[in-house]
């Protein structure tokens, strides 16, 4: 049986080659095809993980808190502390 996240991992592929199709019209550009592609792509991978996660709720808050938290500790330590 084909579970939700099965389906989801099926996508992003597609949508990407749906979007690398597209530059095969003269009229749209390898990288306007690819970058739309990229963008569905985004956007199937944020559904999976943000909007409907397969873990709780709390520990997806509990996550985005920690990597906030390492990019701000990041800009820090790269731009010399305070």
């Amino acid at each position: 049986m084909v579970s939700y996240y099965d389906k989801i991992l099926f996508a992003i592929p597609v949508v990407l080659l749906l979007g690398a199709s597209t530059s095969i019209h003269p009229s749209v550009g390898t990288f306007q095809g690819l970058g739309a592609g990229g963008v569905l792509a985004t956007i199937v991978f944020l559904e999976a993980t943000v909007r409907n996660p397969p873990i709780e709720p709390a520990e997806v808050t509990a996550g985005i808190a920690v990597g906030i938290a390492w990019i701000l500790g990041g800009m820090l330590y790269v731009c010399g502390g305070a």
